[in-house]
């Protein structure tokens, strides 16, 4: 132990007129570590024959006293205390003493004391010493105007532990509100009423806070009420501890108890966890052994198994009880059900710590039928583990709390990365809210959902998973859970695209063809007409085309089409559509262009073509025909007339342009 007679506290403690007296708690007792030249001549002793000394050996009446275990409090909570009880003055008489206990950042306690009928020290001078020992601590105190938002009055200068300046608060810059998470103040200010209405005088409640920079902690925050003259509610005194700490061993420890009842509630092998009795059993524990949950928990564990066994058994779960661990090998056993059968339960048991005491947990597998049991527990052990399939479970607000190891291997996430997180973390924003909408209003109902979605790997890349999502529903059928189940079949999404483009695609040229051509035709006339836009039609095709494929031959002709369309392609807009219409014919749809623009195009492309040498054909020309929507009329309308605009192109001299 460190030499006592050198302990360091931060502040001079002689220099305060209240008695101060600092513990250490070692092997089951507190020790003196710390005593002020005050509390010297209040007990009349030296510092020197206390110090190192065990407190129940100079006060042996200390735990009727109930000081020992309101220290013992203060050092396991770290919350402070306070204690008034008669003392023994030690030849001063019998007297009234009132202790504050504070917890210490190094562990230690201590206790600031005074004799009532011997105060003699101004009340401002105590409070403002007692406010330097509080602002050394881990306590942060409030006082809190009972209004909207709460306005601070006062706060102790350690509130900068959390990136806040006492200043900011009682100048009103801040007020108390702003110190409550917000999705917790609806809550805090609920159970602040509700204490109100009971009249309490004190009350305590655990929130999230939000530090000066946005992080959230977790707080336990004691309140002191105060009331006016009139008896109404007019101030609180709160002393606020973060237990951020604390909260995240609670939080992991209901997650980790809310996971293993996900597993226990749904596989299909039996799970139980037993003391003297049975604490706990899964449905399918309960299945094997034919009892009902609420008169297994009245059961010895022992008792399940044939009469010759029971001693043995009852040997070994003792044994467990008081810690000690066995090699984790199974063993088959005979058990008795309520009605009399028995049957073969292969049983895996190993030791626990359960609710702060050892604890034996246990898997069991009726295997009467051994070789159907066997063949189940193969199914269990590899199909969420081992299969290929993409699998992860979400709570009721889709938040994943487990993927399997095919989910992250295929998506590139860590655990780290996915648990704990929205679903949302794979989207794409391929799909639109109707679709989600629809998902959730499907699962919601109880029902299966089964659809394909476009989702996102880590790095971004997209891809496509036939998934279904099943929701799991507890005795009382309500969701507590939804099951995803899915495959990749990006690649086959691909190929159908892949197919469905090479179906309205001209295979040589790779424009679109006639039937893309027709149906875009008939969209962008019903839209022109509907909002009175310009659409407008360019028909051409190249002259005396036959005689190149006569004296050069049809690959050569071919070559000189791909030729023609790459031209034409760098003057189409991305809101046109370039057609391949039926040999060396082709069909530009223009929408929202007046038949003057469209001319101008027709024109432009005209001398492109003009202008470029084909392979061995060298120059080549085209001949075209203009006209736009007029009215009402029909595609085939239009058509007809647009194809009578390049016949004339044709009948009168070739490479030119008519509009009509």
């Amino acid at each position: 132990m460190k030499d006592v007679q050198s302990y360091e506290f931060p502040i001079d403690i002689d220099s305060f007129p209240q008695n101060i007296a600092i513990y250490r708690y070692e092997k089951g007792d507190f020790i003196f570590v710390g005593l002020n030249k005050a509390s010297e001549i209040t007990e009349g002793v030296s510092r020197l024959d206390l110090l190192g000394k065990k407190l129940m050996d100079v006060f042996p009446g200390v735990k009727k006293l109930g000081l020992y275990d309101q220290l013992l409090n203060v050092k396991q909570t770290h919350e402070n205390g306070h204690l008034n009880f008669y003392a023994d003055g030690r030849g001063g008489g019998w007297r009234w003493r009132e202790n504050e206990l504070v917890y210490l950042s190094n562990g230690d306690v201590m206790v600031i004391y005074r004799n009532v009928a011997y105060d003699i020290y101004a009340e401002e001078e105590k409070a403002q010493r007692l406010l330097s020992l509080i602002d050394k601590s881990q306590t942060v105190v409030f006082y809190v105007k009972n209004q909207p938002k709460w306005p601070v009055e006062f706060v102790s200068r350690n509130v900068e532990q959390w990136g806040y300046s006492k200043e900011d608060f009682e100048s009103q810059k801040r007020s108390f509100i702003d110190l409550v998470h917000h999705e917790d103040f609806a809550d805090v200010e609920a159970e602040v009423l509700r204490h109100i209405e009971q009249e309490v005088s004190q009350f305590s409640q655990t929130h999230r806070i939000l530090t000066a920079d946005g992080q959230e902690r977790w707080v336990e925050d004691c309140a002191v009420v105060e009331k006016d003259e009139n008896g109404e509610v007019n101030r609180y005194l709160c002393t606020i501890i973060d237990i951020t700490e604390r909260k995240k061993i609670e939080l992991q420890l209901a997650e980790s108890e809310q996971q293993f009842k996900l597993i226990a509630e749904t596989v299909q092998a039996g799970i139980f966890i037993y003391t003297d009795y049975f604490e706990y059993a899964n449905p399918a524990f309960l299945d094997i052994c034919g009892y009902r949950l609420e008169s297994l928990l009245k059961i010895h564990p022992w008792k399940l198994v044939e009469s010759d066994m029971q001693d043995r058994l009852k040997s070994v779960v003792q044994r467990r009880l008081q810690g000690e661990s066995f090699p984790e090998l199974y063993q088959d056993l005979k058990i008795v059900t309520p009605m009399g059968e028995r049957r073969t339960v292969r049983i895996t048991t190993q030791t626990i710590t359960y609710k702060g005491h050892y604890a034996g947990i246990g898997s069991a597998v009726d295997i009467t039928d051994i070789e159907h049991t066997q063949e189940q527990l193969k199914l269990l052990s590899q199909v969420v583990e081992q299969t290929e399939d993409l699998i992860r479970i979400t709570d009721k607000e889709g938040i994943i709390t487990y993927a399997n190891p095919a989910f992250y291997k295929f998506t590139g996430f860590e655990m780290n990365d996915v648990v704990g997180k929205s679903s949302n973390i794979l989207k794409s924003n391929r799909l639109d809210d109707v679709f989600y909408e629809r998902m959730w209003a499907t699962i919601n109902s109880g029902e299966s959902f089964k659809a394909t979605f476009v989702n996102q790997k880590k790095n971004h890349e997209v891809f496509y998973e036939q998934q279904t999502i099943t929701p799991i529903l507890n005795a009382d059928h309500e969701i507590q859970y939804f099951v995803g189940t899915g495959k990749d079949i990006t690649a086959r999404v691909l190929a159908e695209h892949e197919n469905e483009r090479l179906a309205r695609t001209d295979k040589l040229t790779g424009v679109a063809n006639r039937h893309k051509g027709d149906e875009f035709l008939d969209e962008s006339i019903l839209q022109a007409q509907r909002y009175g836009q310009p659409l407008s039609v360019i028909l051409f095709d190249i002259d005396f085309f036959k005689a190149v494929n006569d004296e050069h031959g049809h690959q050569v002709g071919d070559t000189v089409l791909v030729t023609l369309c790459n031209l034409v392609k760098q003057e189409v807009r991305q809101t046109d559509l370039f057609v391949r219409w039926g040999g060396e014919e082709f069909v530009l749809v223009t929408p929202q262009t007046n038949l003057i623009h469209a001319k101008e195009l027709a024109e432009k492309i005209r001398l492109s073509v003009q202008k470029a040498t084909f392979c061995e054909v060298r120059q080549l020309t085209v001949s075209c025909g203009v006209t736009d929507v007029k009215g009402q009329e029909t595609a085939q309308e239009l058509m007809v007339r647009v194809d009578e605009a390049l016949y004339e192109a044709k009948k009168t001299g070739r490479n030119k342009v008519v509009i009509r």
